[in-house]
């Protein structure tokens, strides 16, 4: 029942009890209290049928909030763990472009340490080859005046 028709009916119930303590008919005062108390039971349930209802939407949007936030914090953890993956690849690709750089500066200087060394090595021998051939060509042109 409404609040207003309980109310009405509370109010019936104390006017019939009233009355039958004025006339001093008790059965019409006995059903007036009767419907008095019905009617405050009522209201009472009412009451906490109301209160009953606010504690389950408070539950609820507890609970909604409470899901929210975790969705926040999931959405901000997978955030983060992708920006710590962008970090580590980054981190990983700088480090590889290092690695290979200095392994490719490593192989240009061996190798031109080692073409400096071929070279010099060449000269070398063939200083000695013709140091040899004039030192031949001298003994042979010695050789050949001693014979005339």
């Amino acid at each position: 029942m409404d609040s207003f028709g309980s109310k009405l009916k509370e109010t019936i119930g104390v006017a019939k009890e009233l009355v039958g303590q004025a006339i001093g008919n008790e059965r019409m005062q006995a059903e007036g209290a009767a419907q008095k108390q019905t009617a405050q039971g009522e209201q009472a349930a009412q009451q906490i049928k109301n209160q009953a209802g606010n504690v389950m939407n408070d539950a609820v949007n507890g609970a909604n909030n409470a899901m929210h936030n975790a969705g926040n914090t999931m959405n901000n953890a997978m955030t983060n763990a992708g920006n710590s993956m962008n970090t580590a690849m980054n981190n990983t690709s700088n480090s590889v472009h290092d690695a290979m750089s200095n392994a490719g500066t490593t192989m240009n200087n061996t190798v031109h340490d080692a073409m400096n060394n071929a070279g010099t090595t060449m000269n070398n021998a063939v200083n000695t080859a013709e140091s040899k051939a004039n030192e031949a060509f001298g003994n042979a042109k010695n050789s050949l005046n001693n014979l005339s």
